[in-house]
């Protein structure tokens, strides 16, 4: 997508509520509460790419049978289509394996969830450092930032290799919002629906520490197992690695941001479309002062 496409930063393409209303009617709130909330960031003339990551591994049935992953889908989608750069969103599944699944805009966007599950089987296994590679491949040299929306329901193996990817992708215009779906909400500092288990004893202090870092006592990745990580926090789901990625030091700019949700489908919009642009755009400022951007 050269930079022609676009036209005073806008996309040539600017999404128009008329044509929400005749092509997707059920996408209009949403499209009015995301609209509200880039407006209240400055980031109503924003073009950007933005591209989908999906979770595919087995552990997943249970979200994509309740279809509450169909129902984040369709509201990170009405944000995604906003600023992205011609309104076609790009979509990536991974379990083991990384699969490069195309674009979905709003004609078809109620297909994408399905289309990926009659095309790709699940998966016995989660790499985070798949996906990522390869959105490092697609986007690392990308003239516009690309803005990626990841959904999961926890843990990943290859950890270390997840964490050097991130760290990589730090100098690349490539910022990664992890989402998972969880026994629980689990919001990061600023936002009042908290819903945290007891905390957990202190473990070492970290450089960045949020407020669910504090409350649990999870600092910077170290290196024990998964089983003896699990004992220490109380995050459902192994998602204390996730939280640790958002809190990982030695990058040149903090590249990613991550909650979870219960209940997609019941979680109020506008604090939904809060989380979402909870840090993209500080990481926005930090990227272009360090000339990422």
């Amino acid at each position: 997508r050269p930079t022609e496409q676009l036209n005073n930063g806008r996309p040539l393409m600017e999404l128009k509520l008329d044509d929400v209303a005749q092509k997707a009617p059920e996408l209009l709130p949403l499209i009015v509460s995301s609209r509200l909330t880039l407006k209240k960031h400055k980031l109503e003339d924003h073009t950007a790419r933005v591209v989908l990551v999906l979770d595919i591994s087995e552990s997943m049935r249970p979200l994509y049978q309740k279809r509450q992953v169909h129902d984040l889908v369709a509201k990170t989608m009405a944000l995604g289509f906003q600023f992205d750069d011609d309104q076609q969103i790009d979509v990536i599944a991974f379990g083991v394996n990384a699969h490069d699944v195309g674009e979905y805009g709003i004609n078809n966007y109620k297909s994408c969830v399905d289309d990926i599950l009659k095309r790709y089987p699940l998966e016995f296994g989660t790499q985070y450092d798949k996906p990522l590679e390869m959105l490092m491949d697609k986007y690392g040299d990308s003239n516009l930032p690309v803005y990626v929306q990841f959904v999961t329901d926890g843990d990943t193996q290859h950890r270390e290799a997840s964490e050097a990817m991130l760290r990589k992708m730090s100098s690349a215009p490539i910022f990664v919002q992890f989402m998972g779906i969880s026994g629980q909400d689990i919001m990061p500092e600023g936002f009042d629906k908290i819903d945290v288990v007891e905390p957990a004893p202190a473990a070492q202090p970290a450089t960045k520490r949020g407020l669910i870092s504090r409350l649990l006592g999870i600092g910077t990745p170290d290196p024990v197992s998964p089983v003896k990580q699990a004992k220490k926090s109380r995050l459902p789901d192994g998602f204390e690695f996730l939280v640790n990625l958002d809190n990982m030091t030695g990058r040149k700019v903090d590249n990613a941001n991550f909650f979870a949700l219960k209940d997609p489908a019941s979680f109020p919009n506008d604090k939904l479309y809060g989380l979402l642009m909870n840090e993209y755009p500080q990481w926005l400022k930090a990227a272009r002062e360090a000339r990422i951007l």
